[in-house]
């Protein structure tokens, strides 16, 4: 199933992690690299070496969630998904708290259509309820599922983050029209549509809105 909104937006799911992973408050003083050395490999797209840099520091502090979630991060960015996801909840059980752990786990598993993907983004907005990432992609889950009407729900609250993604704007706009909100489905196909001209399905919507 495609995943519209795990494009641009997981990039920004990425910034936040490595921000939340602790840049602002550093790791314990330790020999060789730091935890703001390997966020900034993660951020620079050089997993390989972020990997290489994390595990000496979890060696010497394996009690420290945000170690685990930059493994997991270094090891999603290689294409290791279920070692990846092993560490956000090794993170998550040392500290269930852990805002970018589960942002992470959230977003990977969303992206690879994991089974859990639902429920642990029910517990990221629990956690965090104006998350517009988050709510961008329980928009797309629900209309996977069929459920427009929590769709819209979320699509209400993820406006920021879908704002310039031509595929859930379009969505978005399919589920107002399912809800009899005609008028604002027609602004978002025209949103789609600008976005993405190219789509000849988005004249069709926007021409059956006309009609």
């Amino acid at each position: 199933m495609a995943r519209p909104v795990a494009g641009e937006l997981v990039a920004a799911v990425v910034r936040l992690l490595v921000l939340l992973a602790g840049l602002s408050c550093g790791a314990a003083a330790q020999p060789g690299a730091s935890l703001e050395e390997v966020a900034r490999r993660i951020r620079d797209g050089h997993f390989r070496r972020a990997l290489e840099l994390v595990e000496p520091l979890l060696s010497g502090s394996p009690g420290d969630p945000r170690l685990w979630t930059l493994k997991g991060l270094a090891l999603a960015g290689l294409g290791r998904s279920a070692e990846s996801l092993a560490c956000y909840q090794r993170a998550l059980e040392l500290d269930p708290g852990s805002l970018g752990a589960l942002q992470a786990k959230a977003e990977l598993e969303y992206r690879t259509g994991h089974r859990n993907a639902r429920d642990t983004l029910r517990r990221l907005l629990d956690r965090n309820p104006a998350n517009p990432v988050a709510h961008a992609m329980a928009a797309s889950l629900a209309f996977a599922d069929g459920d427009c009407k929590t769709a819209v729900a979320h699509f209400e609250k993820a406006q920021a983050a879908i704002s310039r993604n031509a595929a859930a704007v379009h969505q978005f706009g399919f589920c107002l029209a399912a809800e009899g909100r005609r008028a604002e489905a027609l602004n978002r196909f025209k949103r789609a549509l600008e976005l993405a001209p190219q789509e000849e399905g988005y004249y069709l919507d926007v021409a059956r809105l006309h009609a």
